[in-house]
């Protein structure tokens, strides 16, 4: 079920970008009032909240319900909740940086192709450090209100690609 959420939203966002006509990655070019409103949000929780870790900013960006998911598990319901999320890789990633590859979307929903880059030098949730560098790529889906306030973010991205980065392996089923 997880597994068919996230494709579909990943071929919404590529037939979007792929039947519209018009190529938006990697641009912000904007024809409504309204975009330019989302786009600086966009820039700002990217930029500013994430890489360099201002998470007081996240109060002028998102309502006070602001919902994030990652692979389709809740991860905050709060603001605040975000903010503790967000320590949680800042933690563990001191140098984490995130970058906007790809830009789809309209009216108040927009789909984010990002790429997150960083060394893993503290703890990163209950996992002690491994000094390994990762580099993985996903999308966010983000829906904004009306004053351009982002109000859900649902994130996909290849967490098993990321626990191999860190060092992890799987471990083949005992089979009888």
């Amino acid at each position: 079920m997880k597994i068919a959420r996230g494709l579909a939203i990943w071929m919404g966002c590529f037939l979007y970008c792929c039947g519209s006509g018009e190529n938006n990655r990697d641009e912000f070019a904007s024809e409504q009032p309204q975009d330019s409103i989302v786009q600086h949000t966009l820039r700002a929780y990217v930029e500013k909240s994430w890489n360099l870790k201002d998470t007081l900013l996240l109060k002028e960006l998102t309502s006070s319900g602001f919902k994030r998911s990652m692979n389709g598990i809740r991860v905050s319901s709060t603001q605040r909740e975000l903010q503790s999320n967000m320590q949680v890789f800042f933690k563990g990633f001191p140098d984490l940086e995130i970058k906007i590859t790809g830009l789809a979307g309209k009216d108040r929903d927009r789909i984010v192709e990002w790429k997150a880059e960083g060394t893993n030098t503290g703890v990163f949730g209950e996992t002690p450090a491994t000094g390994k560098k990762i580099n993985v790529s996903g999308i966010s889906w983000i829906r904004f209100d009306p004053n351009g306030r982002m109000t859900e973010e649902q994130v996909y991205y290849n967490e098993l690609e990321l626990l191999q980065q860190l060092g992890y392996t799987l471990t083949p089923p005992m089979l009888e």
